[in-house]
């Protein structure tokens, strides 16, 4: 059964605005409203789309032309109103076509002066509805929240998005929020002003795009997945191209960076090579300028020793010039002379030893040299080797290089094997973080798998998800077709009909389904009811079968006695049982009888009430059907013992001679006892009879005149049977029409028990509410499945990404001690440059051992250098000493000889002057 559209019914407002508590009704699901600008068509109309399908009261939705000049406070207390606070409500009331269901929306709004606006909402879904079942305004005040909630209970929603979700799936029942908030935008966007005006081909293309129905999953999937091998395909290009670039960028980068490199090193390389000139160059201008100073000093040594000389000579000649002795003078000569020849030879072995020396000078000195020129090699290659270890230093904070680079610069002994066990060590913690690294790559891996698995459960949750969604949209649409069942199924059954209560009662029990899945309930009040009319029915059928019955006993009675009274020729009175039996008895004992009534006759001229009269008389006094029984029975039949009763008149005459007696008017006592006697009868007490009295013995009476006469005269006894008849056959027809009456209302009832069982057996069972409600579970339960399967996922991730964490935090933990960066190529070429410093380190080694011998060798040249050296010196000391006294004892000589020429005192004074003043420029020369 297709469920019917919901229309709008009614529209409510209270204490909103100017309106109390007013209700615009739709007609077919909708409203014309007229009147002049400023009338209110617009703030009402606002006040109910799109306000109250959402709950976003924002000030640009209350204004058809976007602008945020209207505010929902002002609607309750604007700047100019006296009350400090007021409470409104808004609601829609929506109806299906085909059934009395109802469904209601709405919003309360509190608005307090100086205080943020509070709003609620509430959706109605068991069938009451405003102004009928409850109301929102009692006494001129209207229901606060919380007095709300107690009306309405789990109904009212706090939270606007879950009232927009709430509407959308009471009403809509779009798949998802955000499709039914572009409906909304839709209609924002039809109810803007002058439409056509701001409508181009494009917007209106837009907007018929974002109206379209979405297509259905099955509908999309050969499209998505052509899409989605598109999509994977050009991620696979994508991929590839970033890769590419990827390649290409890290190429660039790495030949930007060799040029970089080799920029810097031949950069380094001419600073260095310029430098080493320069310093090549100052070298070899030091020594020139060196030798210059060398020859300047041997130039001025020299003539510091002429100097010397030539003072010592002037100072000897003066001091001879100032105390003469001729005598004394030559034997000095002699003794000067032969000083010379001993110092002449002593300078000549000195000369020789001085040669000696020179040449192993010489020897040792090309020895020197050569070792020099090797230690020039030597530590060339040791300056490659620290620049190398400086180099390699720079990337890896080696701290025991500081210590190689201390002992090298204060030419210490190095310790090798320590600073080895340091770098093995370095060494053996950059492999461990280069091991964790892998083992985080590892795990990374691992939950990218993870992640994978869990991209792959989340798609299915999300598909599930849409499955739910379906399920829970085809269980409310369930849900409404069951509340509408529910009316159309009392609407459209002739005796099973449900009332409004049970109606109501039974919406709520299909509400709460979804909670407990009992529909017995439902189903225990239509059967209840069922039951109710089945016992009426029944009632009613055992009442009719009861009483038809009856009816057919009456009518067999009815047609016994016709045809008892059609047999008879001659009718009697209705008689008791006991006295049928006694006159049974009597015929049984051949005792004749007759009845007074057939002896008796009204004379023609008596009216109908005349006849009526006397016959009542006589039958009240007991008369009429009395007995006529000869005497001679009187005595029998007064002692009888036999069952039964009658009354009797005792006649002397036979009865075979009895003749019918005339009876006249005036009917009285005299005229009875007349008639009596020509019977053989004769009354005894008292007799007397008036027009409605009569006394007979003791027995006192009157008569109400309403008795036919039917048994006086056999004329009137056949008119009587007659009638009898008629009235038989007319109460056998009507027991007949009874009885078909009867018949029809059973078989009505029987037909109404069967509509009753078929009207039961046509109520909806919970079949289709089961099967909806269990593809809800079961897409539930496969939600759980893939939320347990994210979740164990997600903890496994989890564990794994703090293990990462753990790891990355040694790794972070181990960087910083080995002061280098975060990164696995930073510690591969951490350890390179380890495994080079180690090979360095070996060349470093080997390059000092060597660097030591050579030392060591060429400390010994140069200490045998130096010793040889300080021998020419000593020999040229004293070489120099001996020429010295030589020249001196020779310059002696020479003044000597020259003084003793020369004799002149005047001269000699000369001399003596002169030479005073050779002494002082000698002197200052010095």
């Amino acid at each position: 059964m297709s469920v019917s559209r919901w229309k709008m019914n009614r529209l409510g407002l209270v204490d909103f605005w100017c309106y109390e508590d007013d209700e615009f009704d739709f007609e077919n699901g909708h409203m014309l409203l007229r009147g002049s600008n400023g009338s209110g068509k617009s703030v009402t109309m606002q006040s109910m789309i799109p306000l109250l399908l959402d709950g976003n009261r924002s000030s640009e939705r209350l204004d058809p032309f976007g602008t945020r000049s209207r505010k929902m406070d002002t609607y309750l207390i604007d700047e100019n109103s006296d009350r400090d606070e007021r409470i409104g409500y808004l609601y829609l009331e929506f109806k299906r076509l085909a059934s009395d269901v109802y469904k209601t929306i709405g919003m309360g709004i509190r608005a307090r002066k100086n205080k943020p606006l509070e709003t609620w909402y509430f959706v109605i879904e068991d069938n009451r509805r405003v102004n009928i079942d409850f109301k929102l305004m009692e006494n001129h005040f209207t229901l606060t929240k919380k007095q709300l909630e107690n009306v309405l209970g789990n109904q009212v929603i706090s939270s606007q998005k879950e009232y927009m979700q709430k509407v959308n799936d009471s009403l809509f029942g779009f798949e998802n929020i955000d499709d039914y908030k572009d409906a909304i935008d839709l209609l924002l966007q039809l109810r803007s002003p002058k439409l056509s005006n701001s409508l181009s081909p494009s917007k209106i293309n837009e907007i018929l795009a974002q109206s379209l129905q979405p297509l259905s999953e099955d509908d999309l999937r050969p499209m998505s997945e052509a899409i989605t091998s598109m999509d994977n395909l050009q991620d696979d290009l994508q991929n590839l191209n970033t890769s590419y670039d990827s390649a290409k960028r890290i190429n660039q980068a790495y030949d930007v960076y060799n040029k970089v490199i080799l920029v810097d090193k031949w950069q380094k390389f001419n600073r260095e090579n310029e430098q080493q000139n320069r310093i090549i160059k100052e070298i070899k201008d030091k020594e020139v300028n060196l030798n210059k100073i060398d020859i300047e000093y041997h130039q001025l040594q020299e003539e510091l020793q002429k100097n010397k000389i030539n003072l010592e000579i002037k100072q000897s000649e003066k001091k001879d010039l100032i105390n003469p002795n001729i005598e004394n003078m030559h034997s000095e000569l002699v003794n000067l002379k032969d000083q010379n020849k001993t110092i002449s030879i002593q300078i000549t072995q000195k000369e020789d030893q001085h040669e000696n020396k020179s040449n192993k000078i010489i020897d040792l000195q090309n020895q020197i040299e050569k070792c020099q020129n090797e230690m020039y090699q030597l530590e060339k290659e040791f300056n490659q080797i620290t620049n190398t270890l400086n180099r390699i230093i720079e990337d890896f904070p080696f701290s025991e290089h500081s210590v190689l680079k201390e002992a090298l610069d204060n030419n210490e002994k190095i310790d090798f094997e320590y600073t080895k066990k340091c770098l093995k060590q370095e060494k053996n913690n950059t492999q461990n973080i280069i091991n964790l690294f892998n083992q985080y790559d590892s795990i990374q891996e691992q939950i990218k798998d993870i992640d994978d698995e869990i991209t792959i459960y989340n798609s299915k949750l999300v598909k599930w998800g849409q499955k739910y969604q379906n399920a829970m949209n085809q269980y409310s649409n369930c849900v409404n077709q069951y509340q509408e069942y529910f009316y159309q199924f009392s609407q459209t059954n002739h005796i099973l009909k449900l009332s409004s209560l049970d109606i109501e009662t039974m919406t709520s029990y299909l509400i709460d389904y979804e909670y407990n899945q009992e529909y017995m309930p439902i189903y225990n009040i239509v059967h209840n009811n069922y039951l109710k009319h089945l016992e009426q029915f029944t009632n009613e059928l055992a009442s009719l079968k009861t009483t038809l019955k009856s009816h057919y006993e009456q009518y067999q009675t009815l047609e016994n006695e016709y045809q008892n009274w059609l047999n008879k020729t001659d009718i009697e009175p209705v008689r008791d049982e006991l006295t049928t039996l006694y006159r049974h008895n009597l015929s049984k004992k051949q005792i004749e009888y007759m009845p007074l009534f057939k002896l008796l006759e009204f004379d023609q001229n008596l009216d109908q009430d005349e006849k009526n009269k006397i016959e009542e008389f006589l039958t009240q006094m007991h008369l009429l059907d009395a007995i006529i029984i000869e005497e001679k029975w009187q005595e029998l039949l007064v002692n009888n013992g036999d069952l039964g009763h009658d009354y009797y008149l005792w006649t002397k005459n036979s009865l075979n001679d009895l003749k019918p007696v005339l009876l006249k008017v005036p009917f009285d006592k005299n005229s009875l006892l007349q008639s009596l006697e020509q019977l053989g009868i004769q009354l005894s007490g008292n007799l007397d009879i008036n027009e409605r009295y009569f006394k007979n013995g003791v027995l006192e009476g009157s008569i109400d005149g309403n008795i036919n006469s039917s048994y006086i005269g056999f004329q009137s006894r056949e008119q009587f049977r007659q009638k009898k008849l008629e009235q038989l056959k007319q109460e056998l027809e009507d027991e007949k029409h009874q009885i078909e009456i009867i018949d029809n209302k059973i078989n009505t009832l029987n037909d109404s028990v069967i509509l009753l069982k078929q009207e039961m057996q046509s109520f909806k069972d919970e079949k289709e509410l089961k099967i909806t409600y269990l593809q809800i579970e079961r897409t539930q339960k496969e939600i759980d499945f893939i939320q347990d399967k994210i979740n164990q996922l997600t903890k496994h991730k989890n564990e794994k990404e703090k293990n990462l964490e753990n790891i990355y935090q040694q790794i972070k933990q181990g960087c910083n001690v080995l002061l280098i960066n975060v990164s696995k190529g930073a510690l591969i070429n951490r350890l390179e440059n380890i495994e080079e410093y180690d090979n360095s380190l070996d060349e470093l080694k080997n390059n000092l051992d060597h660097i030591n011998n050579i030392n060591s060798l060429l400390t010994i040249n140069q200490d045998n250098l130096l010793e040889f050296q300080m021998d020419v010196d000593f020999l040229n000391a004293e070489i120099i000493k001996l020429k010295h006294n030589y020249q001196i004892n020779s310059g002696k000589i020479n003044n000597i000889e020259q003084q003793l020429k020369e004799a002149g005192y005047t001269d000699l004074q000369q001399k003596l002057e002169q030479l005073d003043q050779e002494i002082v420029t000698l002197q200052q020369a010095i």
